[in-house]
C-alpha cells in the first residue's frame, strides 16, 4: 500500500518512503511480482492456510524457492519499504527504525547480515506480501483478469491495496537476480542488486549502468513498462 509521505519529485529516504507492507501472519514472500498471482505458484502452495504448522511452512518455503523467491519471517505490523536505485538496495523495516537506516549504512554493513536467499525478477518488479495474500482467491482472480486485459498497473494497485508492496528492481532489462539478507538488530529485510561483474559507472554496457540516468525509478506509479510478461503467452 502507498501513503502520501513525500512531495512529487522529492528524493526517497527511509523517513519519507511512501510504500508500506502489511504483515498479518508474520510470514512474507518476496518474488517477481507476476509470480504472486501466477496459478502455477498458487497451486503449488498447500491447499489450507495453516501458518503454525511446520509442514505448511516447509511446503511454502519449497514452492517459493521453486518459483524464484524467498519465504521469510518478519514481525506482524505495518512495515516501511524503502528503495534506493543508485545504491541498488531495498529495505523492509519497522517504521521506528527509519532514523537509523540509510543507503550508505545498508551497503557498508551488507557483509554482516544473514543470507536469506535470492529473488529472480523477470518483470523488473519485486512483489513483497504476507503469504495470506496468496490465499485470497478473489484478489488473485481480479489481478489475473486485469493482466489479461493488458492493465498491469491495475493489477499492481490491487496488490498494494491488499497490503503488498511492489517495487522496481535495479536493472533496466529483465532477468535480474537479487540477493536477500536480514539484519537481526533492526528486524530489517534488505534486498541488494548485483553489480553484474561490471564497475558501477565505467565498464557496464549501455543500458545496464546503475547510474542516475539509467537506474529504474518507481516514483511514478503510472509508468508504462514495456518489459511486462504477456499473460496470454504463459500457461496459467
Amino acid at each position: 500500500m502507498i501513503e502520501e509521505r513525500r512531495n512529487e519529485g522529492e528524493a526517497e529516504t527511509p523517513l519519507n518512503a511512501t510504500e508500506r507492507l502489511e504483515v498479518t501472519s508474520g510470514l512474507i514472500i518476496c518474488m517477481d511480482e507476476f509470480m504472486l498471482t501466477n496459478l502455477d505458484f498458487i497451486e503449488a502452495l498447500p491447499k489450507d492456510f495453516q501458518p503454525n504448522d511446520r509442514n505448511f511452512l516447509q511446503a511454502v518455503d519449497d514452492a517459493t524457492a521453486d518459483f524464484g523467491g524467498v519465504f521469510f519471517h518478519l514481525p506482524p505490523g505495518i512495515l516501511t519499504v524503502f528503495r534506493d536505485p543508485y545504491q541498488r538496495c531495498l529495505a523492509v523495516f519497522p517504521e521506528f527504525h527509519a532514523k537509523s537506516i540509510s543507503s550508505d549504512s545498508l551497503r557498508a554493513e551488507e557483509e554482516t547480515y544473514e543470507d536469506v536467499g535470492h529473488v529472480i525478477v523477470d518483470t523488473r518488479r519485486i512483489g513483497i506480501a504476507d503469504i495470506s495474500l496468496c490465499y485470497k482467491a478473489r484478489l488473485i482472480q481480479e489481478c489475473r483478469e486485469a493482466r489479461k486485459l493488458g492493465d498491469s498497473k491495475s493489477s499492481r494497485d490491487l496488490l498494494r491495496n491488499a497490503g503488498a508492496s511492489v517495487r522496481y528492481g535495479f536493472d533496466k532489462r529483465p532477468g535480474e537476480t537479487l540477493d536477500v539478507k536480514f539484519d537481526k538488530s533492526k528486524d530489517t529485510l534488505v534486498i541488494f542488486g548485483r553489480q553484474n561483474n561490471f564497475d558501477r559507472f565505467e565498464d557496464a554496457p549501455d543500458g545496464n549502468r546503475a547510474d542516475e540516468n539509467n537506474a529504474p525509478n518507481d516514483n511514478n506509479y503510472d509508468d508504462a513498462d514495456t518489459s511486462e510478461i504477456n499473460e496470454e503467452s504463459i500457461s496459467n
